[in-house]
């Protein structure tokens, strides 16, 4: 009940109902607040936020189109439970949209020259470690990689990677688990700031596919691990209901 409460309060502006609503199921999901494998329900939820279910299904259509959550067909909606095999799709596409990025980068810039947009947020990420505020590292770790597709200067990468970044938001919500210190997170950004300084692009993209080759294995690791431990697959176990679609 207290999801619910927060999403009524955040309500404002009946206009932007519908992508209120998907912006609120949406952080819901991410959070882990509505948990992989629940069940989501047109009528409860828009009984439970007070709008039509014709808005509960706009909103339900654009995070289907995000990949985060899942028509089955009879059983009903639900959030989306991500396998090895999800994660893997998610960093190839990164990976290739990344590379792209920098290499464009590295033709924009003065070699030799950090570009000084990833150096604050290095620097902020580095502040936030020492503050121990993991939560506030992840977020900036997502926030160099955005300044990456700004810094590419070409609008529909950034918008490619702004609309896939819900999932990556997924993926990534149990990253500050998977690795022994949170020094690891500027330390793993560092090699990519450097091969752009050095004006190479193939060390760029080189950089750029290692870092997230590398959270890539981890994530898959650690998913892989979760599944077995629970005893499932992630698409086996629908979770809790929440009635009749």
């Amino acid at each position: 009940m207290t999801s619910t409460l927060r999403v009524r309060r955040a309500l404002a502006k009946p206009e932007l109902l519908p992508s209120a609503v998907a912006q609120l199921l949406r952080e819901q999901i991410v959070d882990g607040s509505l948990a992989p494998g629940g069940r989501l329900v047109e009528a409860a939820l828009a009984e439970e936020l007070e709008v039509s279910r014709g808005t509960i299904r706009d909103a339900l259509k654009d995070l289907e189109a995000e990949g985060l959550i899942e028509n089955r067909p009879r059983r009903g909606t639900y959030v989306v439970e991500l396998g090895p095999d999800d994660v893997r799709e998610v960093y190839d596409l990164r990976a290739a949209i990344e590379m792209r990025a920098v290499r464009l980068i590295v033709g924009r810039s003065s070699s030799g020259t950090r570009p000084p947009e990833l150096v604050q947020t290095l620097e902020r990420i580095q502040t936030a470690v020492k503050a121990g505020d993991a939560r506030r590292a992840m977020d900036l770790d997502l926030a160099f990689h955005t300044e990456l597709y700004r810094l590419s200067g070409n609008r529909r990468l950034l918008a490619v990677f702004l609309r896939l970044l819900p999932m990556i938001r997924l993926v990534l919500r149990s990253r500050h688990q998977l690795y022994p210190t949170l020094e690891d997170v500027p330390r793993e950004h560092e090699p990519v700031l450097a091969a752009i300084a050095s004006g190479s692009s193939e060390a760029a993209e080189a950089a750029i596919n290692e870092h997230l080759a590398h959270a890539r294995d981890l994530l898959i690791q650690h998913v892989s691990e979760r599944g077995h431990a629970h005893g499932t697959t992630p698409a086996a176990s629908p979770g809790g209901a929440r009635g009749e679609r």
